[in-house]
C-alpha cells in the first residue's frame, strides 16, 4: 500500500475508532470486525473488490450483504465506503481500525500457539498471567496448533511474544553448546 492509500485508510479508520470509543461500543464492535475480517480472508474478498473487471454494482452488492452487522457504527462505515466508492479499501480500513481500537482500549487478541489445544481450565489459568506479563487486556484468544513446538506454547499479542515452547528451549540449549 502506498502513502496515498495509507492516508486514505487513515482518514476512514481514525474517525471510526474515535466514534467507537466515544460511544463506548468497543465490546460490540470487536467481534463484528473480527468476523468480517475472517470472512474477507476466507473468501479472498479483497482480490474481488480490487478486480477492475468486476462491475461496481457487484462490489456494492457484496458490501451491502454484510448489512446489518449488529452495530450502527459498523453499518455506517460500510455505507460511507459504498457512498464514496471505496469498497476495495474495506480490509485495510477494518485492519487499521481494529489495530487502533486495540491500542486505545488496551484489549488485544492473543494468539496462542501450542502443540495441542489447551482446555478451558488451562486457558483460564494462563490468561491472567498473560495479562500481567504483557500488561494488556485479553479480548479474544485464537489457538493455533503447531506440532513442531513439541510442547509448551508461544503467546503473541500487541507485538510482544512469550516463547515457552520445548522447541525454543532445545534451540537455546543447542546455541549454548556451541
Amino acid at each position: 500500500m502506498d502513502k496515498k492509500e495509507m492516508l486514505l485508510v487513515d482518514s476512514y479508520a481514525a474517525p471510526f475508532v474515535q466514534l467507537v470509543i466515544e460511544k463506548n461500543q468497543s465490546q460490540l464492535v470487536f467481534p463484528i470486525m473480527d468476523q468480517v475480517l475472517d470472512l474477507v480472508a476466507e473468501t479472498q474478498l479483497t482480490g474481488f473488490l480490487n478486480n477492475i473487471a468486476v462491475p461496481k454494482d457487484k462490489k456494492v452488492e457484496i458490501l451491502q450483504s454484510f448489512l446489518p452487522t449488529g452495530s450502527e457504527l459498523v453499518d455506517h462505515l460500510f455505507k460511507v465506503l459504498i457512498q464514496n466508492q471505496r469498497e476495495e479499501l474495506l480490509e485495510a480500513i477494518l485492519k487499521e481500525s481494529l489495530s487502533r481500537l486495540e491500542v486505545e482500549t488496551n484489549m488485544f487478541e492473543v494468539i496462542l500457539e501450542s502443540a495441542y489445544a489447551l482446555s478451558e481450565e488451562q486457558l483460564a489459568a494462563l490468561l491472567p498471567l498473560v495479562q500481567e506479563k504483557m500488561k494488556i487486556g485479553v479480548r479474544t484468544v485464537r489457538q493455533v496448533i503447531d506440532q513442531d513446538l513439541i510442547g509448551g506454547f508461544v503467546i503473541t499479542a500487541n507485538h510482544k511474544r512469550i516463547d515457552a515452547s520445548i522447541r525454543n528451549q532445545l534451540q537455546t540449549v543447542k546455541e549454548k553448546m556451541k
